[in-house]
């Protein structure tokens, strides 16, 4: 959905893991080959090596961008390197990882590749999820969570995979209820003796129902979401993305236990 070229990226991915063991093989050929064009030719191989892995991996700003929480990339997703679609790449240059951090970027990608399309509620998912994880100092698998986006009819319910990947706190697990009585935009997550319940603000759900409705009356056709639809909601999730900090927009209710 979002990596546009998986093929690319795990080539580019096994050419930069491969950097720190030939490293030093390079630099000996580099310092003893017996004629010039060797030279060259280690000092070439040398620079694509260091740029291909500078590129994709080695950004200057990912101290400030925190650490990846993936277990199966050692570096984590690219922050970089042209493998996302258009729009994500548009992101990025905008500055979407330094504003938010490289953990909602990378929960983010893999929320919309699990969801099967990109949408604006596995989103409000993810960030609730983070945004909880932070208040409680929980670590991921950790929390208890009771999801009040359940009896309501999509995309509501959508708001659950973004709660998942975030938190990695599944119903296989028993790390997830998800009350069908309620349809609210909200959670609560308990880790330890806290337990804090999280809501998307009004405000916010407004802005959004508002948008989802005028798509809706444009571009559903006899009872059907036609491409336009969409390609709307792609729009909306872009500019939630962006502009919606996870610190600002829930409410949040610490809970007695």
């Amino acid at each position: 959905m979002v990596i546009k070229d998986w093929t690319t990226f795990e080539s580019d991915a096994s050419l930069a893991l491969q950097t720190a063991s030939n490293r030093q093989t390079v630099r000996y050929r580099f310092l003893v080959g017996e004629n010039m064009k060797r030279v060259a030719i280690s000092f070439v191989v040398l620079t694509l090596v260091t740029v291909l892995y500078t590129t994709c991996y080695a950004d200057p700003h990912r101290a400030k961008q925190g650490k990846s929480y993936l277990l199966t990339f050692k570096y984590g997703l690219p922050l970089k390197g042209h493998i996302y679609i258009q729009e994500i790449e548009d992101l990025i240059e905008r500055g979407i990882i330094a504003k938010y951090g490289r953990e909602e970027f990378e929960a983010s990608i893999l929320t919309h590749e699990l969801h099967g399309h990109i949408g604006v509620y596995t989103l409000i998912g993810t960030k609730m999820g983070l945004y909880a994880m932070g208040l409680l100092s929980a670590p991921r698998r950790k929390m208890k969570i009771v999801s009040e986006c359940g009896g309501g009819k999509y995309p509501l319910k959508c708001i659950n995979d973004g709660i998942v990947v975030s938190t990695l706190c599944s119903p296989i697990y028993g790390r997830l209820e998800i009350d069908s009585s309620k349809s609210n935009y909200a959670a609560a997550f308990s880790y330890g003796d806290k337990t804090v319940r999280l809501e998307l603000k009004q405000s916010y759900r407004s802005q959004l129902e508002a948008r989802i409705d005028d798509a809706v009356k444009k571009y559903k056709k006899e009872g059907k979401f036609t491409p336009p639809y969409w390609e709307q909601v792609r729009k909306m999730t872009w500019w939630a993305w962006e502009e919606w900090d996870r610190k600002i927009i829930f409410d949040v209710q610490w809970i007695r236990r």
